[in-house]
């Protein structure tokens, strides 16, 4: 009976095997070493960061060779780094970094 557990885990975890498709080479500096939201919308990577000294409240845009396309910056003049990133079809979700609990704009 245990063999047939054994198997069956062993099968199971071959069908959900993942392979990597794609791989962007991004810029260099602090935002890009310190990205923390990716979201993919028309074409372009879009990605929030973590990094407190030139992530806050800007969203950067790449293209599949990793060359900067487009930036949004959140006019809040508070706003700190990002936790995360998300877009509904609509709008961009920048989750706003806190210590024990998050805003969204």
């Amino acid at each position: 009976m245990k063999k047939f557990f054994l198997l069956v885990l062993v099968l199971l975890s071959t069908i959900q095997s993942q392979t990597l498709i794609n791989s962007v080479n991004l810029p260099t500096g602090t935002f890009w070493s310190s990205g923390y939201g990716l979201v993919y919308e028309n074409s372009k990577y879009w990605l929030s960061s973590s990094s407190s000294t030139t992530g806050r409240g800007i969203i950067y845009a790449v293209d599949d060779s990793g060359v900067l396309v487009d930036t949004i910056a959140i006019n809040y003049p508070s706003i700190r780094e990002s936790q995360g990133l998300a877009f509904d079809g609509n709008y961009f979700w920048y989750v706003e970094r806190k210590t024990a609990r998050c805003d969204l704009f």
